[in-house]
């Protein structure tokens, strides 16, 4: 199976009708992360619009969360996910094996980071990238990158970002790390001030998606 992911803006969630119409129809989720915020709800409502895309139903599942806080669905489903979100746009990915994904908005500043969170070779990237400095384009990209390979290993931000290298003067970007990491591969888009990254092992990525909430439906 292909990696599918997708995103949508929140921004209609503004509506109190709209947004208990979602609550609504949303599976139970247990622990951090539940509740009412446009956010939460919205991330739930996209994760739901995928699986009923792919023929499974969310309904009278439980979206539980593991030690480190990765949601998952309690029960039998064959499916993986992950879920992320930042200023007014949520994002999901879904496979048969393990996925993770991060957005992130780029308009906002950054307190002063890369020396504690990236490594040697990342910091040597960013001073030579184009968009270099922590406020750029090259700082995202390579933040969405590290966190979806955190969420993709389950562990999150138990896994220091240190601890591992995102090398991005390849064609394509790779994880170096002391441990095996399978075939890693990244999905990774830029667009309307935002970055998009997912990561997942041994599969490919079909192009993202985009959901409306105001008309229930994928946009062509």
């Amino acid at each position: 199976m292909k990696v599918v992911t997708a995103a949508a803006g929140i921004g209609d969630l503004s509506s109190p009708e709209l947004l208990a119409g979602l609550v609504r129809a949303l599976p139970e989720e247990r622990g951090a992360g539940a509740g009412t915020r446009p956010a939460s709800v919205g991330a739930r409502a996209l994760l739901a619009a995928v699986f009923d895309m792919l023929g499974y139903r969310l309904s009278g599942l439980v979206i539980a969360r593991g030690a480190c806080g990765k949601p998952y669905i309690s029960g039998p489903c064959p499916l993986h996910f992950s879920l992320s979100h930042s200023g007014d746009i949520v994002m999901c990915a879904v496979c048969d094996v393990p996925v993770g994904c991060d957005t992130e908005y780029t308009g906002r500043r950054r307190p002063r980071v890369a020396g504690r969170f990236f490594s040697e070779g990342e910091r040597a990237y960013l001073s030579g990238a184009e968009g270099a400095g922590e406020d750029g384009d090259a700082f995202f990209r390579l933040w969405t990158l590290k966190e979806s390979f955190q969420k993709l290993t389950g562990l999150g931000f138990a896994l220091p970002m240190s601890e591992f290298t995102v090398d991005l003067t390849g064609d394509q970007p790779a994880v170096s790390c002391p441990w095996p990491s399978g075939d890693c591969r990244f999905f990774e888009e830029s667009e309307g001030g935002y970055r998009f990254a997912a990561a997942v092992s041994g599969r490919e990525f079909l192009p993202m998606m985009r959901y409306s909430f105001e008309r229930g439906a994928f946009l062509s």
